[in-house]
């Protein structure tokens, strides 16, 4: 099932491969809860899960903050909702360095 990407959920025309957490670098699809969840009917992938669910995807850039790393970082929250910042510092998902050591 291809979805349609150009969206009012989508004001920043991401794609699929545009989506990082900010703090480990992983992509959805590479993040088991993503993976399991993007397989269902209703998502099509995990990008698309990401896209419909996730509070702390920023539309405008692609960054979120997977499960695992929004509870290192300490569950942050904002009144109009926390979205995941840009990091030039985060680690890439295949790198052995580990940003919360």
């Amino acid at each position: 099932m291809t979805k349609n990407w150009t969206n009012a959920r989508n004001p920043g025309n991401l794609e699929p491969g545009d989506l990082r957490c900010s703090y480990c670098g992983k992509a959805p699809e590479e993040l088991p809860e993503y993976s399991l969840k993007g397989q269902e009917d209703y998502y099509g992938s995990p990008a698309d899960f990401v896209m419909k669910e996730e509070g702390t995807l920023d539309r405008s850039t692609g960054a979120f903050c997977c499960t695992d790393c929004y509870v290192k970082i300490g569950c942050p929250t904002e009144p109009v909702g926390w979205k995941a910042p840009i990091r030039s510092d985060h680690v890439a998902a295949d790198d052995s360095e580990d940003l919360f050591e």
